[in-house]
C-alpha cells in the first residue's frame, strides 16, 4: 500500500511537470497571430461606425472559411446588417440591395476577392465597410445616388487592387 501511494504521488508530480512544460511554448514569431488580431480590431472599429443603425430587423451573418468562399445577398430592407467574414483562397461576394439603412461589414482575407455591390434603386443610408487583405482585391461598387459613397470606407492591402465606383442615376 505504501509503494502505491509514492506511485502515486509520483505519477501526478510527473504529470503535473509535463503539462507545466508543455503549456510554456514561446512562439517568439507570432506574427501571423498578431496580425489576424490586427485585422479582427480593425474590423471592430470599422464596424462600430456603423452601429448607428438602432432597431435593426433583418441580421445577415455570414463566416466562410477554406479554399472557394462565395457569398451571395439580395437585400430589399427597412432596416438591415449584413457581416461577411472570409478566410481562404477565392472570396467572392455579391450583393444586391435597395436600401433604407442597410449596414454591411466585410472582411475578406486570402489570396484572390471580389466584392460587387449593387444598388438597383434611391438609397436611404447604404454604408458599407470593406476590408481586404492578401493578393488580387477587386471591389465594385454601382450605386443610386452620389451621396451613398460617403458612408463607405475600402480598406486593402496587397497588390493588385481594383476599385471602381459609380453612382448611378435611377
Amino acid at each position: 500500500m505504501n509503494n502505491l501511494i509514492k506511485i502515486s504521488v509520483v505519477s501526478i508530480v510527473w504529470f503535473m511537470a509535463c503539462a507545466t512544460y508543455g503549456q510554456t511554448y514561446k512562439d517568439k514569431d507570432n506574427k501571423a497571430l498578431e496580425d489576424i488580431q490586427s485585422k479582427t480590431s480593425l474590423l471592430n472599429v470599422v464596424a462600430a461606425q456603423n452601429n448607428q443603425l438602432v432597431g435593426v430587423n433583418n441580421v445577415t451573418r455570414v463566416q466562410q472559411v477554406g479554399n472557394y468562399n462565395s457569398a451571395f445577398a439580395v437585400t430589399n430592407s427597412n432596416y438591415s446588417y449584413i457581416d461577411v467574414n472570409q478566410f481562404g483562397n477565392r472570396n467572392d461576394v455579391n450583393m444586391v440591395v435597395a436600401a433604407n439603412k442597410i449596414s454591411e461589414d466585410v472582411l475578406q482575407i486570402g489570396n484572390n476577392h471580389s466584392f460587387t455591390d449593387l444598388s438597383v434603386s434611391h438609397s436611404d443610408i447604404h454604408a458599407a465597410n470593406v476590408l481586404q487583405f492578401g493578393a488580387n482585391q477587386n471591389l465594385i461598387w454601382l450605386g443610386g445616388q452620389n451621396s451613398m459613397s460617403d458612408k463607405m470606407m475600402v480598406t486593402m492591402k496587397g497588390k493588385n487592387q481594383t476599385v471602381i465606383i459609380r453612382n448611378l442615376k435611377n
